[in-house]
């Protein structure tokens, strides 16, 4: 006769029953489970060894195509931009060695000794008075004061094609007196580096040439003056390269690359005003020297490998 203790011992029995296999098959699969799991991470590891001796192995191969390129910069550029007088106008921010190499190719090409100057942050008109001192530098009305900053640049490109003057009854636009650079600089709002105005003369007989230089990374990238710059200095008969600094490779929130320079090449200004995406390369430091060299000629080209570029550097031709 069956009971109530039978039930209670074959229920017991059961789920004792269930709990052994439980624990057998869990451990079985949890092994299983394990070994599978290890054997996944040794391929990544081993997966990730590799890619990291890969990685190493490019960058190698790439430092030494930078130092190839960098060692034949020079060469690249020999004569290319003899008796020229130059300005190299940077925005205060982006990376200054690399302007400080630019520097060094511009005189392996040629120019005896470029002037660099610096768009200071002051421009960005942010602080108050700021706009009052630049009016009176720029000898504006208060009427007269919208677009300040744009002004300003259009004044720098007058004066320098203007050789500097002490005449202060000098009615002409193009070197206010006592002199437009040196009360820019004295304010605060651009800066000279090198020998400085004392020492470098903008001379009318010698052809006005220029690189502007910007990037991401600049103070004054808000303000976008890298087109009225490049307008102005046209205006003014100045053959001119702009060039842009890419900021960040690995910044996902950085423009793209060329995105600067994108109201350089659009429209008219385009025509005749050249343009070179990659100046944080040491091939578009060479590009911005060969591609000054074609403006002289009557050539202006787009370079680089941003949306705008029509080549990665300029075609070779001969000094």
């Amino acid at each position: 006769m069956i009971n109530f203790r039978f039930h209670v011992v074959s229920l017991v029995a059961v789920f004792l029953a269930l709990a052994v296999g439980i624990v057998v098959g869990s451990t079985i699969v949890d092994q299983a489970i394990v070994d599978g799991l290890q054997n996944q991470l040794t391929d990544i590891q081993d997966n990730a060894a590799d890619a990291f001796d890969e990685n190493e192995r490019l960058k190698s191969d790439l430092d030494r195509f930078d130092g190839y390129l960098s060692s034949s910069g020079p060469f690249a550029v020999d004569r290319r931009l003899d008796g020229s007088a130059l300005a190299i106008i940077a925005e205060r921010g982006i990376d200054e060695d690399a302007v400080d190499h630019q520097i060094e190719l511009t005189r392996a090409a040629g120019v005896g000794e470029p002037l660099l100057l610096w768009l200071e942050p002051k421009l960005t008109l942010s602080r108050e008075g700021d706009a009052t001192r630049l009016a009176e530098i720029l000898g504006l009305t208060a009427a007269e004061r919208d677009g300040l900053t744009t002004a300003a640049t259009r004044a720098l490109a007058d004066r320098l094609v203007a050789p500097a003057t002490d005449d202060a009854s000098s009615t002409t636009s193009l070197a206010p007196a006592p002199d437009l650079l040196a009360e820019l600089a004295d304010a605060g709002f651009v800066s000279i580096d090198g020998d400085g105005l004392g020492l470098y003369d903008f001379a009318p007989s010698i052809a006005r040439r220029a690189m502007i230089l910007g990037g991401g990374e600049s103070k004054l990238v808000a303000q976008a003056l890298l087109a009225p710059l490049a307008a102005a200095l046209d205006a003014a008969g100045v053959e001119t390269v702009v060039g842009e600094m890419y900021p960040d490779h690995n910044d996902p929130d950085a423009p793209d690359r060329g995105t600067l320079l994108a109201p350089v090449i659009g429209g008219d200004l385009g025509a005749a005003v050249a343009t070179v995406d990659d100046v944080d390369e040491v091939q578009g430091r060479i590009s911005m020297v060969l591609a000054l060299q074609e403006v002289i000629r009557g050539v202006v080209g787009h370079y680089g490998f941003g949306a705008g570029a029509r080549r990665s550097t300029p075609e070779w031709s001969s000094a």
